[in-house]
């Protein structure tokens, strides 16, 4: 087994955050509701804007991890 660099901690080479970052960004901007649909109100807010609102935490929540947990970092080396 070959010892880890720095570059391999980088979140550009894990594809399954991208895959993930994708379907996010996807489920949460609602062009796959047919054009024209009444859509209720919740709790006073259109749904449409309830659900990017939700996508949009998620979307936070999700790269925050993402930055706290998969990246590099120094590891407690200086330079």
């Amino acid at each position: 087994m070959r010892p880890s660099s720095p570059q391999d901690r980088e979140p550009i080479h894990k594809p399954w955050i991208w895959i993930v970052l994708g379907a996010i960004i996807l489920v949460s901007v609602p062009w796959y509701w047919p054009p024209g649909t009444v859509h209720p109100l919740v709790l006073g807010v259109p749904l449409w804007a309830l659900v990017a609102a939700v996508g949009s935490v998620v979307l936070c929540g999700y790269l925050s991890w993402v930055c706290a947990t998969q990246w590099g970092g120094d590891d407690g080396e200086e330079e």
